[in-house]
């Protein structure tokens, strides 16, 4: 059996909670966009396989490398934006605790499925991915498609320039270098050196553009 794999999703959130640090929520995959693989996943695609799979049976793995795995499943669901897993990571494994802590400092930044295809076409050389079983979702270096969000592991609050200047590098894919040039120019047109308040609620207008909401 040889797997597919979807670019990752972008994670925003990257705090634990305190109350049991090794869970995460989130969307492994995202529906209705197509990612920088030119493919896209229809809603209801992952419907019978849901169905019919036990989500126990879905790993958790660490850069889908099968001798890897980190943590298990505890739900899986689709709903209009994609794939909503819920999960944990197993803290006493050693990968699992690197991996929180790579996510907790931005070092890692991405979910990924790893899937089989049961039904596709090509339309306009975009691969339309139309029903498909799930085996695995990963932790993963890169984030490829920002379309998708892990949510209550932590809300993205864009309340300092350095959540801003995060921010423009986990989810607008901005070097170092282009988000504080970003920054600087917001800034000047503001002519508010010395007030992040305004800068800060510039970026949270565009968090929520990217996001697909109205400010």
């Amino acid at each position: 059996m040889r797997l597919q794999y979807t670019k990752a999703m972008a994670l925003v959130d990257k705090d634990f909670s305190e109350e049991k640090e090794g869970l995460f929520k989130g969307y492994a995959a995202s529906t209705g966009n197509i990612d920088r693989g030119n493919d896209i996943i229809l809603k209801g695609a992952f419907t019978e396989s849901l169905a019919k799979t036990d989500p126990s049976k879905i790993r958790v793995l660490w850069q889908h490398s099968w001798d890897n795995p980190i943590g298990k499943t505890l739900s899986m669901s689709e709903d209009d934006n994609g794939l909503l897993v819920e999960g944990e990571l197993l803290l006493d494994i050693e990968r699992a605790r690197d991996a929180r802590t790579l996510i907790k400092n931005n070092a890692i930044d991405g979910l990924s499925i790893g899937f089989t295809i049961d039904d596709f076409s090509f339309e306009n050389n975009v691969r339309v991915i139309k029903k498909l079983t799930v085996h695995e979702f990963s932790f993963v270096t890169f984030a490829m498609n920002t379309n998708a969000i892990v949510n209550d592991i932590k809300s993205a609050k864009l309340t300092t320039l350095r959540d801003c200047e995060n921010y423009l590098r986990d989810a607008c894919m901005m070097s170092r270098s282009e988000a504080k040039t970003f920054l600087s120019i917001v800034k000047k047109s503001r002519d508010v050196m010395d007030n992040e308040d305004e800068i800060t609620a510039s970026l949270v207008k565009l968090q929520q553009t990217l996001r697909g909401k109205q400010p």
